[in-house]
């Protein structure tokens, strides 16, 4: 019952039936529902009765309600469903303020422990203060999560009882400070997670006593300042993450019997880092530090960890290097450095890591160059290299890179250009370049990137042509350009046979498209915005029969190629900012499969061509500011569902008008010529949504009567209006 606003009615019957009507469903005692959710709705309470009626849900799964619903007779026929095995007890998203107070608490009734089938309980309700001891009573709780309990305090002290429970996840309980002793007695309890519990200043020393735990997580308990002392001896860990303390005075010797130990995230400031205790970890395959301000530099030692697939540095802000010996973790697949601020180079021994698979080089603002061998990589598909701002070149063997795939350059403004190798990356078929400011060109044998399927071109100032070879770049799917210095489109453009999407974006210098456009013969999707030079479009625009959708906004063209018509394929026309256009082809009528037009901003478009009806497809269409005077009188389209008229001079709606059978939305807004509706506008038989906004006239002592379908009627400033009625 998403979003719903009412309380449901009072009788159990009538309420499941209002429910199955909001899903359109039927009824029946015999119901497959699996899942019920009142999530992000209004209702607060449900019927004591409900739960004459609740049990008939035979197949309920899962069970998403807000907290002050769960009431003790409904938490009693939850039993009697014998399938349901998930509830979540969610917040009062859309509760009106006046309502409910911040001093509010909502009990959860002592029979939630009668519901003995259930495995999931998610409990995530600000107004939540405490957990009904009968919680730890049920024998089948595989999984217990709670979110944003702000006003939760403790848990149940029984909570070892829950002998089969295997997750345990807290986050956002602000106001816990402690959890019981008796969480070291959950024999089965493999993955604990405690996340931004800030008041949680201790853990309990029964923790070393779960033998089964595989995860731990601990992330922004700030006020946590120690860690049990047996922590160290949990025999089956195998992810750990310890991150966001604030008052741990020193890292523990973690790892020294967490042999097995397979990730590790460390992420707190403290001088010290022991990275000795990580030398016993030969099958760590993932290891992340985070937010170390004080560490400047990584041991060699750290090289020893021969089975690390995962390597990532975040906000190190004094690295200065890595290890000479990085090269050793052979078995290395993915490098992620970000925001290693005093970082200004990379080993030579990088080039070694031939199992790197991806590379991650974001925000280090002192790195210069990558090492000259950088080219050695043979297995690397994927790099981004993102606001680097002093690296001005890449190595002259980076066409080396055979197996590269993804190539993503973001603002690394003293970047001038790409290696002259860059042609001899075969196998790549992704290219994004953003913001490099200094780049002068592209290189004379980009077209020679013959798996290349996606480009993106944005903001390169200083490039003013494209190779002559850029036709050759025959995969190509998507195009992308936003390069303000750019004149025009090389010669061979339109050899790219496989394009699928061309989009032109902010080149005030492009003056013309060239004629070849017309052979781009994949091309579905045109896309040209805010090329202020561009005053013509190509006649040859009409031999694209694939074209689905074309999309110009703010180019001063004068007018539209007349072979527009023949472009059959075309579902979606927008032309908006057109401020020269002064008129629409006579072949426009010949779109045949136009489903979706819209004409905004055309200051000098005052008509509509005459075969405009012949649009036989049309489904959207929405015309505003445009100063038309009439609309052409066979204005008459069957399949048209929303009709969207603002801005415009019109003094009268066509007398076709009446004939928009399937019309469902009308909107007619701040028309001050318009002078009436149409009296026939009841003939709308389909008419949902009616909006006039801004319209001057008064409705003459016969109203139109609307049909008993229009449902939202909408309207502001209609100044003289004296009768709107709603036929039922």
């Amino acid at each position: 019952l998403s979003r719903a606003r009412v309380h449901p009615p009072h009788s159990p019957r009538d309420w499941l039936a209002a429910a199955c009507a909001c899903h359109r469903w039927r009824y029946a005692a015999n119901d497959g529902i699996r899942t019920l959710s009142l999530s992000e709705s209004a209702i607060h309470c449900l019927p004591g009765g409900l739960a004459c009626g609740l049990h008939r849900f035979r197949q309920l799964a899962s069970l998403e309600i807000p907290a002050p619903c769960l009431s003790p007779a409904i938490a009693t026929t939850l039993a009697t469903c014998p399938h349901l095995t998930a509830v979540h007890l969610v917040p009062l998203r859309r509760v009106l303020a006046h309502k409910f107070t911040r001093h509010d608490v909502f009990p959860l009734p002592e029979e939630l422990g009668q519901v003995t089938q259930l495995q999931y309980l998610r409990v995530m309700n600000e107004m939540v203060a405490e957990l009904p001891d009968s919680v730890c009573r049920l024998p089948n709780l595989r999984t217990l999560h709670l979110d944003s309990c702000l006003k939760l305090k403790a848990l149940p002290a029984d909570l070892g009882q829950l002998a089969d429970l295997e997750e345990l996840k807290i986050t956002e309980c602000r106001a816990i400070s402690e959890l019981p002793e008796s969480l070291g007695s959950l024999s089965r309890l493999r993955t604990l997670i405690l996340s931004q519990c800030t008041n949680l200043a201790k853990l309990p020393e029964s923790l070393s006593s779960l033998a089964s735990l595989e995860t731990f997580e601990v992330a922004g308990c700030n006020k946590l300042s120690q860690l049990p002392k047996g922590f160290s001896y949990l025999p089956n860990l195998l992810v750990l993450r310890l991150t966001g303390f604030e008052t741990l005075d020193q890292i523990p010797e973690i790892a020294i019997k967490f042999l097995d130990l397979r990730v590790l995230h460390m992420g707190w400031a403290v001088a010290d880092v022991p990275f000795s205790c990580l030398l016993p970890l030969s099958r760590l395959t993932s290891l992340e530090i985070t937010h170390s301000r004080y560490l400047t530099l990584l041991p060699s030692s750290l090289c020893s960890l021969s089975s690390l697939t995962q390597l990532c540095l975040n906000v190190c802000s004094k690295l200065t290097s890595l290890p000479s010996r990085i090269g050793s973790l052979t078995r290395l697949r993915s490098l992620e450095l970000k925001k290693c601020l005093s970082l200004a180079s990379l080993p030579a021994s990088l080039a070694n890591l031939h199992c790197l698979d991806s590379v991650i080089i974001k925000d280090c603002h002192l790195l210069k160059s990558l090492p000259e061998d950088f080219g050695q990589l043979g297995a690397l598909r994927s790099m981004q290299l993102v606001n680097c701002p002093v690296l001005c070149s890449l190595p002259a063997s980076f066409g080396q890179l055979s197996s590269l795939q993804a190539l993503e350059v973001w603002s690394c403004k003293a970047l001038v250009g790409l290696p002259d190798s860059f042609g001899q990356l075969e196998k790549l078929k992704k290219l994004r370049m953003i913001g490099c400011n200094s780049v002068l060109a592209l290189p004379d044998n980009f077209g020679q990137l013959k798996s290349l399927e996606f480009l993106e071109l944005l903001d390169l100032l200083r490039v003013e042509n494209l190779p002559n070879n850029f036709g050759d770049l025959s995969t190509l799917q998507s195009l992308t350009l936003r390069l303000p210095g750019l004149t025009q489109l090389p010669p061979s453009f339109g050899q790219l046979a496989s394009l699928h999407w061309l989009v032109l974006l902010s080149m005030p210098n492009l003056s013309n498209l060239p004629e070849s456009l017309g052979t781009l013969s994949a091309l579905k999707q045109l896309e040209c915005v805010s090329c202020t030079s561009l005053r013509q479009v190509p006649e040859s625009l009409g031999q694209l029969k694939n074209l689905l959708d074309i999309d110009f906004q703010w180019i001063p063209v004068a007018s539209l190629p007349t072979s527009l018509g023949s472009l059959t394929c075309l579902q979606s026309l927008l032309l908006t900012g057109l401020t020269n256009l002064r008129m629409l082809p006579a072949s426009f009528g010949q779109l045949k499969n136009l489903k979706k037009l819209k004409l905004m901003n055309l200051p000098q478009l005052s008509s509509l061509p005459e075969s405009f009806g012949e649009l036989t497809s049309l489904r959207i269409f929405v015309i505003s500011h445009v100063p038309l005077t009439t609309l052409p009188a066979n204005f008459a389209f069957a399949s048209l569902l929303s009709l969207t008229i603002s801005h415009t001079k019109l003094s009268s709606l066509p007398p076709a008008f009446s004939s928009l059978t399937s019309l469902r939305m009308l909107h007619i807004a701040h028309c001050p010529t318009l002078r009436a509706l149409p009296w026939d506008l009841g003939n709308l038989s389909s008419l949902h949504t009616l909006r006039l906004l801004s319209l001057p006239f008064a409705l003459s002592p016969t109203p139109p009567v609307l049909s008993p379908s229009c449902k939202s009627l909408s309207y502001r400033i209609f100044r003289s209006a004296r009768w709107i009625f709603l036929a039922r």
